[in-house]
């Protein structure tokens, strides 16, 4: 599968909109995080930082599907388990697809440890009618194809979000998209956010995200 073949099955299930509210998601999932590490005191002590990854996890998922259940995001949503059947994690689903979130080091390198990684992959991507014909006649293609949402941060900083086409085989991306680059051009193009809203939701999320902690432990 080559690049622009990649790219053409990203744009036809999600559109710039779609992306940019997904963006949004994650983005207010760190900003909440960080919010809470700020307020509650058992998020300050030096342990708690062995504890931030599974946390981050919890509060994407949390805001994806809250955001979802709220009709901010046209997708629907599913809960899978890992590969070892001991944690479930949220999918976003569209018409033809299945998108995985993880978190990554850095926006050009696919999740270490990713539990797809055997069955998630470019050899994997199923065909659309409309898609070129050296396409269709691919080997092992299956129903649904898999796209990748990963993000990474320094010191709960969201530092990156990509979403693309993985080839877990080489361990590369056969095409990505840097959604907080395109989401901070929109931004400054087209839209401007109004603070004192911003800060209304994250203040009237506050005690959503405590009792969801709360369930977690």
């Amino acid at each position: 599968m080559n690049c622009s073949t990649a790219r053409e099955l990203i744009n036809n299930d999600l559109t710039l909109e779609t992306r940019l509210s997904i963006t949004s998601s994650i983005k207010r999932a760190y900003d909440y995080l960080r919010s809470l590490q700020h307020d509650l005191e058992f998020l300050q002590i030096i342990s708690s930082k062995n504890h931030m990854p599974r946390l981050l996890n919890l509060v994407v998922d949390f805001m994806l599907k809250k955001d979802i259940d709220k009709g901010l995001i046209p997708l629907k949503y599913q809960f899978s388990d890992n590969a070892s059947r001991n944690h479930k994690h949220i999918e976003l689903v569209t018409t033809n697809a299945i998108i995985t979130i993880s978190k990554s080091n850095s926006k050009n390198t696919l999740p270490r440890d990713a539990w797809f990684r055997k069955d998630l992959g470019s050899s994997n991507l199923v065909p659309l009618a409309n898609f070129p014909k050296e396409f269709l006649v691919l080997p092992n293609v299956r129903k649904p194809y898999y796209i990748l949402i990963t993000h990474g941060h320094f010191e709960l900083m969201l530092d990156f979000i990509s979403l693309g086409v993985p080839d877990v085989v080489r361990k590369i991306w056969i095409t990505k998209i840097d959604l907080l680059n395109e989401y901070s051009s929109y931004v400054r193009n087209s839209w401007i956010d109004d603070a004192g809203q911003e800060q209304e939701r994250l203040v009237n999320l506050k005690n959503e995200l405590k009792e969801a902690l709360e369930n977690e432990a």
